[in-house]
């Protein structure tokens, strides 16, 4: 990068002289002053700006777009900088008397000038950014939408189910598995659809051999998990709200007979359900059923048989599956997406994060959306990366530049000649007042002379 600079330094003095000679320092005529302009500026500037990105590219700190609009960047900074101050510089360090004042003329519409492109350039800068906030508000509000149609589709599946349930009181375990078989393949993200019923101590004997029956599964019991996590028969409580009909039951034979009750976060859940008696979701939780690291959420709805309650209609959702199909590869690229349940504690149970693409150093101050599900609070968080920046550059900005760069080289050329041509008027006037000033002090010498005579 120093090479490039002192290369580009270097070039433009060989340049300068090389084709304006002995008018490099003067500049008193518009083609003098645009040579110089375009020799010492538009063209020498390109140098160290090509240096400069190419070494940033190659060391990998710079690719693709960000290079060229780097490189554009850099060169606006250079030749902008070399237009407005070297003229000045050039006249104010100038032995010359009548230059430097030349120079201090110049100065207050140089250094003006110089203020405007700054401005502009900000104002610019700050547009863009505004831009870019109102794009990435504009993704954001889409993907929000989308997820909150998803989860629009599993409330309809559990009233559904719930209805159905509370319809069909003496229901057959094959019943629920060719009710719940459809909405089960239209909805890969479902990891599970279940009946979970009150039972309250007295009652569970007598359950657990109907349930067996029910299911063909001889041994059916009420679990728990241990302080180890495995499953086992579950202690003694007043009321047990046990997983009875579950859906795909093959993928979930763990889950058969399940306590809710049993793990506090669930029986918080339900409790809040039979006091509300609508729809709630649970925290973010590790599945029973599920042997790999999986977080997943229960949306609980209670039923009603004889205006008593029954039990609960349960959707085991996979999150991360049911966030990929509501966004279905429409989440932009350069965009990362995480969503975490606000009213959680353990933010380590994360919803859902989309994997960071290569490259991408997310912005700290991302855009964030709070979504209701249910009795929860989630929340969106979206972060831009330099690709998404580099997609969403507007074309304006670049159009910017070009203009200020021409503007700039126009408007120098004109100062350059008017104070060129005032200096020429300027030398002409005060060599006209010597040769006056001279033909004056000859005549008082001859009459002087004369008089002597």
């Amino acid at each position: 990068i120093a090479t490039g600079a002192c290369l580009q330094a270097w070039s433009g003095k060989w340049l300068i002289e090389r084709f304006l000679k002995t008018n490099a320092r003067t500049l008193e005529q518009e083609h003098s002053a645009a040579t110089f302009l375009s020799l010492g500026g538009l063209i020498a500037c390109l140098i160290s700006s090509s240096c400069g990105t190419s070494v940033l590219h190659f060391s990998g700190l710079l690719n693709g777009s960000d290079t060229v609009f780097a490189w554009w960047i850099w060169y606006l900074g250079d030749a902008l900088g070399t237009l407005t101050i070297t003229p000045l510089l050039l006249f104010l360090l100038d032995p010359d008397k009548q230059q430097i004042e030349r120079g201090k003329r110049l100065a207050p519409p140089n250094l003006l000038l110089f203020l405007l492109i700054g401005l502009s350039f900000f104002g610019a800068g700050h547009w863009q950014e505004a831009e870019m906030e109102k794009q990435l508000e504009t993704d954001g509000a889409a993907i929000a939408k989308l997820i909150d149609n998803r989860l629009l589709a599993h409330r309809e599946v559990l009233a559904s189910l719930r209805r159905f349930l509370e319809v069909t009181p003496d229901l057959s375990f094959s019943q629920f598995e060719r009710f719940t078989a459809s909405t089960l393949l239209d909805n890969s993200d479902i990891f599970a659809l279940s009946f979970n019923s009150d039972v309250r101590q007295s009652q569970r004997m007598s359950f657990e051999r109907a349930m067996s029956e029910q299911t063909r599964l001889p041994g059916y019991q009420i679990t728990e998990r241990n302080k180890d996590n495995k499953l086992v028969r579950a202690s003694e409580r007043e009321q047990y709200v046990a997983v009875s009909y579950i859906a795909p039951l093959q993928s979930n034979l763990s889950a058969l007979g399940f306590d809710l009750n049993s793990e506090p976060l669930r029986k918080k859940t339900l409790e809040l359900a039979r006091l509300s008696g609508k729809l709630v979701i649970t925290p973010p939780i590790q599945l029973v059923q599920e042997k790999q690291n999986r977080i997943g959420i229960l949306a609980i709805e209670p039923t009603l048989h004889d205006l008593q309650q029954s039990g609960f209609a349960v959707a085991v959702i996979k999150v991360d599956q049911m966030i990929e199909l509501a966004i279905q590869g429409k989440l932009p690229s350069g965009l990362k997406l995480e969503i975490h349940d606000k009213d959680t504690v353990d933010r380590s149970m994360q919803l859902f994060s989309s994997p960071p693409e290569a490259g991408g150093d997310y912005v700290k101050m991302p855009w964030i959306k709070t979504l209701e599900v249910g009795n929860r609070n989630w929340e969106i968080h979206l972060y831009g990366s330099p690709l998404y920046a580099q997609e969403h550059r507007h074309w304006i900005v670049w159009l910017i530049g070009l203009i200020g760069l021409l503007f700039v080289s126009v408007l120098q050329t004109l100062i350059l000649g008017l104070s060129g041509r005032s200096a020429i008027i300027q030398r002409q006037v005060d060599a006209q007042m010597e040769e006056t000033r001279q033909a004056a002090l000859n005549l008082e010498k001859a009459n002087r002379l004369l008089n002597e005579a």
